[in-house]
C-alpha cells in the first residue's frame, strides 16, 4: 500500500541510517552466513518484507537474500533502496514471478552455493515460502533449516473463515468451523471437496514441521494456535522473535497541540477484515453524542473495502473520514508519528 513516491522525510532520514552506518562499521559480524529465501524483501515494502529486514539487520551474522520483483497479492511498491542496505546482508533479486519456478531458483541458487552457508532460512507469507526448503530437504542437503512463520499458515482462521462463508450459508459454515477437525480428519471428497486444497497445503505444512530444525513465530498465541495439538510434539524446535521496533527509521516531530483525535489506518481490508464495525461505532456517536465528532479524524491509508466506503457516504461522514492516496514508507511512518490511535483490522 505504498509507493516510490519521494518523501520531504527521505534526506533527513536517509542522513540518519547513514551516520549509523559508519558506527555499524565497528560491529565485529560473525562469520557463519546464512541463505535466506523471501519472496517479500525490500526495496518491496510489504510488511512481510521489512519486518525480513529488521530480523536479518540486527543480526551479527551475514545473509545472501534471495527475492523477487514479483507484483503479487496487488504489492507493487518499492521505496529507496539506500533505506535498506546494509553491511551484512547481500541481496539477489531474481525476474521470476512465477512461484513453482522462484522456488526452483532459490533452492538451485542454495545449493550450488551451499557450502558457503552455516544454514538457511525461508519465509511465509507467501504461503509457498517453505517450499524452497522442502525442495532442498529432497535433494539430500541436510543443511540446518530454520523455517520463520510470520502467519500462521496451519489452521488459519482467516483462511478456515474464507473457504466456509463462501461455500456455505452463515448458520452452516459456522458449525463447520466449530468442527473444522472433522473436515482434515475425514475428508468428504464431495460437500467439503472446497477445503482440498487447505488439506493438501496443512499436509505440506507438517512436513515442514518434520524437515526443520528450527521455527520462528511473532508471538506465543499465534504459536499455541497454529500447532493446535501438535503443540507438544514441536515445541521444543520453536523460538518465539517480536516484530523488532527499529529506531532508526523514525524520525519524531512534535505533535500538533489541539483537540482534534487523529486516527489512522494504514493496510488492507476486505469482506473478512474491514473496519465496518469503527464505522457504524461512529455513526452511533453522532446519533447519540453528535458533538464529539467535531473532534474525530480518521485517514485511511491503502485498500479500503468497498462496503467500507459505502457506509461512510451513506451516513454522511465524509468530513470525519478521508481516503488518501498512497505514500512512500517513509512518510507513513511519519504519518504514523503524528496520529493518537493507529486501527488495527484483525481477521
Amino acid at each position: 500500500m505504498i509507493d516510490n513516491s519521494k518523501s520531504k522525510y527521505d534526506k533527513k532520514l536517509l542522513d540518519k541510517i547513514i551516520k549509523n552506518k559508519r558506527l555499524a562499521k565497528k560491529i565485529k559480524y560473525s562469520e557463519k552466513k546464512c541463505f535466506v529465501a523471501g519472496w517479500f524483501y525490500p526495496p518491496q515494502t510489504t510488511a512481510q518484507a521489512i519486518s525480513t529486514f529488521k530480523i536479518l539487520k540486527n543480526s551479527k551474522y551475514r545473509y545472501d537474500v534471495f527475492t523477487t520483483i514479483s507484483h503479487a497479492f496487488n504489492y507493487d511498491s518499492v521505496t529507496d533502496f539506500n533505506v535498506f542496505s546494509t553491511q551484512n546482508i547481500n541481496v539477489n533479486i531474481s525476474n521470476e514471478t512465477d512461484p513453482e519456478k522462484w522456488c526452483q531458483l532459490a533452492a538451485d541458487e542454495f545449493i550450488k552455493k551451499s557450502t558457503q552457508y552455516d544454514f538457511f532460512m525461508t519465509r511465509v507469507m507467501p504461503s509457498w515460502g517453505h517450499d524452497v526448503g522442502l525442495k532442498i530437504r529432497e535433494r539430500g542437503n541436510n543443511t540446518k533449516w530454520i523455517a520463520s512463520f510470520a502467519d500462521p499458515m496451519f489452521n488459519s482462521p482467516y483462511a478456515l473463515a474464507r473457504i466456509a462463508y463462501d461455500n456455505f450459508e452463515k448458520t452452516e459454515a459456522n458449525n463447520i468451523l466449530k468442527n473444522i477437525d472433522d473436515i482434515f480428519n475425514n475428508p468428504d471428497e464431495g460437500k467439503y471437496s472446497c477445503f482440498e486444497q487447505l488439506i493438501i497445503e496443512k499436509n505440506k505444512i507438517v512436513k515442514v514441521f518434520e524437515e526443520c530444525d528450527l521455527m520462528i513465530f511473532t508471538n506465543k498465541y499465534q504459536l499455541k494456535w497454529m500447532f493446535g495439538d501438535l503443540y507438544e510434539k514441536y515445541k521444543q524446535k520453536c523460538l518465539v522473535l517480536s516484530h523488532s521496533f527499529d529506531p532508526d527509521f523514525y524520525l519524531f516531530r512534535e505533535k500538533k497541540h489541539d483537540s482534534i483525535k487523529r486516527f489512522l489506518f494504514i493496510g488492507h481490508t476486505d469482506e473478512y477484515r474491514n473496519l465496518n464495525s469503527f464505522v457504524k461505532a461512529l455513526v452511533k456517536i453522532k446519533r447519540e453524542n453528535p458533538k464529539y465528532l467535531k473532534r474525530i479524524r480518521v485517514i485511511l491509508i491503502g485498500s479500503i473495502y468497498d462496503e467500507t466506503s459505502k457506509l461512510i457516504k451513506e451516513n454522511k461522514l465524509e468530513n470525519i473520514f478521508s481516503e488518501e492516496p498512497n505514500v512512500d514508507y517513509l512518510t507513513s511512518i511519519d504519518k504514523m508519528c503524528q496520529s493518537d490511535v493507529l486501527i488495527h483490522s484483525d481477521a
